[in-house]
């Protein structure tokens, strides 16, 4: 098997630390970019900074999007933003953002950071000649509400606004929020299931079904999944796959012919490697290559597909900038019809007793393959994985 490379970019960052990107196409075929960054994570002079994509090929310089805001007799510090183009043209902005006179020191870190149990969601208007905001507006009246997956358009027009609420104990679900910025927006789905699931990313498939995968709360967790046959109003109860997850954003997608990709970290403690998946299975089973196997921090990436068909992959680098990497829709057929670093990923019972006497590789060994993960971590060839096909019926997404 040949080695394949990604080329990626690394998108200016004046500032620090950046993470929690998001993007889209806007109108004219440039692609949108924003992320936060200052400091550290969620410290005072946090903002959301933007960058755009030009023909050309190179990101514009950055600037600030969203700064600090009044509201409510209080200075807001905003955090994860989402990008929302509108069927008429216009260019909104959904974000969360935290009051300063909630921010508490912690003694452990010697800071002062932003108290999630009082963030709450935004809306702004963007004026794309000048990327200026307008003044930036409640969604509705509540609190511990922090956004982290990409803003979803529903084949029925209206929107997905994709967060995590908090109770007072620290407990995280995961929350849906419908609506328009027009039509306004109203909670429909609350997800729930212990240690915890949130960050929650969502996908249509053509049919009109819904899947949304989830971060896990705790380490040595897995990815969770829940369905809806055509409503996000009536989710099922989340179960857990047999993706790994070390408590860190993922994100799924899917296109017109109902594949379903996934970005995530597999591992249940690291944040490398950076992984890629596409199923052709609506789910049951991933093949997968790795994207970024180095140490360091690769998280919460976001998948893109423009409309020339190209998909591509936007996370966090190292916690220094936002990494891009396109193209991804060679790999994504090379991964069909080679097979390559095929992997079974939600098969349970016996797979699972299989799966658990053996040693997943080094990630040096790993990464020394060149072509990222092998199925169940071990080289074995594809007569193998077919014939575990044959011998495992999936459990359908049974919890483990």
């Amino acid at each position: 098997m040949s080695t394949m490379t990604f080329e990626k970019t690394l998108v200016p960052n004046p500032r620090p630390a950046a993470h929690g990107c998001n993007a889209c196409e806007i109108p004219d075929g440039r692609v949108w970019l924003m992320w936060y960054a200052g400091t550290r994570e969620g410290v005072e002079d946090q903002r959301v900074l933007m960058s755009v994509r030009n023909a050309d090929g190179n990101w514009s310089e950055p600037q600030v999007l969203v700064d600090h805001f009044q509201h409510s007799n209080d200075r807001w510090v905003p955090e994860i933003a989402a990008p929302m183009i509108l069927e008429n043209g216009e260019h909104w902005v959904v974000f969360s953002a935290a009051p300063l006179a909630r921010f508490r020191f912690r003694e452990e870190r010697n800071l002062f950071l932003r108290d999630l149990e009082y963030a709450r969601l935004f809306h702004a208007k963007i004026d794309p000649r000048t990327w200026s905001i307008s003044s930036p507006i409640e969604l509705f009246d509540r609190e511990a509400l922090i956004l982290q997956g990409k803003n979803v358009q529903l084949a029925n027009g209206s929107w997905l606004v994709l967060c995590n609420s908090r109770d007072s104990q620290g407990r995280f679900s995961s929350t849906l929020v419908q609506g328009s910025p027009h039509d306004g927006w109203e909670q429909v789905c609350d997800l729930e299931a212990e240690p915890g699931c949130l960050e929650p990313s969502v996908a249509q498939l053509p049919d009109g079904r819904l899947l949304c995968y989830m971060r896990n709360a705790g380490y040595d967790g897995c990815i969770w999944r829940s369905e809806s046959d055509n409503s996000p109003s009536d989710f099922s109860t989340p179960s857990q796959t047999t993706l790994r997850n070390p408590h860190s954003g993922i994100d799924i997608a899917a296109d017109e012919e109902g594949r379903l990709f996934i970005a995530y970290n597999d591992s249940h403690r690291m944040r490398t490697p950076l992984t890629l998946g596409i199923s052709v299975d609506e789910g049951r089973t991933f093949r997968c290559r790795d994207i970024e196997t180095s140490s360091g921090e690769f998280s919460y990436p976001k998948l893109l597909q423009t409309c020339d068909g190209q998909w591509q992959v936007f996370y966090t680098h190292r916690r220094e900038c936002i990494a891009h990497v396109e193209e991804l829709f060679v790999l994504a057929l090379e991964l069909i019809e080679a097979g390559i670093g095929a992997e079974l990923c939600h098969l349970a019972g016996d797979l699972g007793q299989f799966r658990a006497g053996h040693q997943r590789p080094p990630l040096r060994q790993r990464s020394a393959h060149g072509y990222g993960r092998t199925c169940l971590g071990l080289a074995m060839n594809m007569e193998i994985i077919h014939e575990l096909f044959r011998a495992h019926e999936p459990d359908s997404h049974a919890a483990i």
